[in-house]
């Protein structure tokens, strides 16, 4: 059971990240299985009812907005080059209203990189974190949440559902939607993208972004003259952005960064991560729990 201090600093992470994307309606729509109402009560002390797997939730995606940026369980993230190329592309495509195809290894940092441009940029930037096997009902609900839309009896209509979607990301100045794990679509929802880049096209940018394997499918797909490959993949330049994988460099600054220093644990976990930011990760808290540096 989590403690009362527990519970305190995950309310105050979120009252950080609330205030930096706009608002709770708008926290509620960037963060996965919490409620708006559910935002609210845990801000203002009430949480007689709020399950310890909604506290689980909310930490394991808050993790870096704690209000000092500092604590002795605190993880500090670092810019890696695979952080600021995503930021750069991500910021490249919805400036220019661009569509993009992206894809980097697993452990690079893309899913978080994608919710945290999301955050900086409240209001303008949606990120959708797709599942294995989505049809396009599954998907353009999605998005509607993300959008902050609330429901509404057009919900088992995909035509109107969608009408809606781009309806609302018309009427934003230069807004984006990234599509994370973009492969894992049921194919309807690809072909659905022509529609997507047609009637977003100069208006809104729309980033595809997986591990190669989205690359894989765009490419065969339109080599084997599958039904709307060729022209998905002419839309994002007949081409996909591979953002580079974490270099020993980037795992130093993220040990130094969280109280790695030694020289010989430091090359270990640069070793046995092979620019993986995951294993990065639990490398570095194992070790933090063996020296008695983390609760």
């Amino acid at each position: 059971m989590m403690t009362k201090e527990q519970k305190q600093e995950i309310r105050d992470r979120l009252e950080r990240y609330t205030e930096q994307v706009g608002g709770q309606n708008q926290a509620a729509a960037i963060l996965s299985g919490v409620s708006a109402g559910t935002i609210s009560q845990i801000l203002n002390g009430k949480w007689e009812r709020i399950a310890d797997r909604m506290w689980l939730n909310l930490s394991g995606q808050l993790w870096d907005f704690a209000p000092d940026g500092s604590g002795g369980e605190e993880w500090h993230g670092v810019s890696t080059r695979p952080y600021n190329d995503l930021m750069t592309t991500f910021e490249d495509a919805r400036r220019r209203s661009m569509a993009m195809a992206v894809v980097a290894d697993a452990g690079t940092g893309k899913s978080y990189t994608a919710r945290r441009y999301a955050a900086e940029n409240g209001g303008l930037v949606f990120c959708v974190t797709c599942k294995e096997g989505w049809k396009l009902k599954a998907f353009l609900k999605e998005v509607l949440r993300v959008l902050g839309k609330s429901a509404s009896a057009s919900d088992n209509d995909n035509e109107a559902m969608y009408a809606v979607v781009v309806e609302t990301l018309r009427r934003k100045a230069r807004p984006a939607l990234i599509v994370d794990e973009a492969d894992k679509l049921h194919n309807e929802v690809f072909l659905k993208f022509i529609d997507l880049f047609n009637d977003l096209e100069d208006r809104c940018a729309l980033v595809l972004m997986a591990t190669d394997y989205l690359e894989t499918r765009l490419t065969n797909g339109a080599k084997r003259g599958c039904r709307g490959y060729r022209e998905i993949f002419s839309r994002v330049g007949n081409r996909c952005v591979r953002i580079c994988r974490a270099n020993a460099a980037d795992v130093r600054a993220i040990c130094q960064a969280n109280g790695i220093t030694d020289p010989a644990e430091v090359a270990e976990i640069t070793n046995e991560a092979e620019g993986d930011l995951r294993r990065v990760k639990r490398s570095i808290i194992a070790l933090q729990l063996d020296h008695g540096t983390r609760g």
